[in-house]
């Protein structure tokens, strides 16, 4: 339906780099505060359905930059992104984020084994397992990766590393792993004490 939203943003960043778009030597830090006021402009809603939200979105990006010998590069890099729920409807099944404010996994970006944006939170992997091993439900009512259409999340972790390898000219390769992990509820992995990150690798 029809909504507002209202965000301020201060972004602050410190970029060492020797060279912006393919750096061999270096750091580069952003940190992001943004508050967002949003409403529902629907003359009536779904039961069960956030009307409102008011929340703080934080992010942070640490990059580093390290010549091997005198053609290679080792790069670094963390990502994270946390949306602080400043009031929170214990009614909603989930926080009550504006959905271009979630935190989103997969792509060159992020998580290479991945398609742009499809990275599940791990909230729907457990759901996705349970069903799964329940005999009781039927092939309807179990949740399944295509029933989830919008998969983002409130917390977000990525790490990455990659050794870059020139190969002739502008052209190059790189070696990768890349971490991560989304939860749609922040607060879980505190709870809960498990931490599960999810691993990709290739070239």
């Amino acid at each position: 339906g029809k909504s507002q939203a209202y965000a301020q943003r201060l972004v602050v960043t410190w970029d060492r780099r020797d060279n912006t778009f393919n750096p061999r030597r270096g750091t580069f830090f952003v940190s992001g505060l943004e508050h967002v006021d949003w409403y529902s402009l629907n003359k009536t809603d779904p039961v069960n359905v956030p009307t409102e939200g008011h929340f703080l979105r934080f992010t942070e990006t640490f990059a580093g930059y390290v010549p091997v010998g005198r053609r290679l590069t080792f790069a670094a890099e963390l990502r994270l992104g946390w949306n602080y729920q400043l009031t929170r409807n214990r009614n909603l099944s989930q926080p009550p984020t504006y959905p271009d404010r979630l935190f989103f996994l997969g792509g060159f970006e992020s998580m290479r084994a991945w398609n742009q944006d499809t990275f599940l939170p791990q909230q729907y992997i457990n759901k996705i397992v349970a069903d799964a091993r329940d005999p009781s439900l039927t092939p309807e009512q179990r949740v399944t990766a295509q029933r989830v259409p919008l998969r983002g999340g409130n917390l977000m972790v990525n790490p990455k590393f990659e050794l870059r390898i020139p190969l002739s000219g502008a052209w190059e390769t790189v070696a990768f792993t890349d971490i991560g992990n989304l939860w749609v509820d922040p607060s879980t992995p505190f709870d809960t004490g498990r931490f599960p990150l999810r691993v990709a690798v290739g070239s």
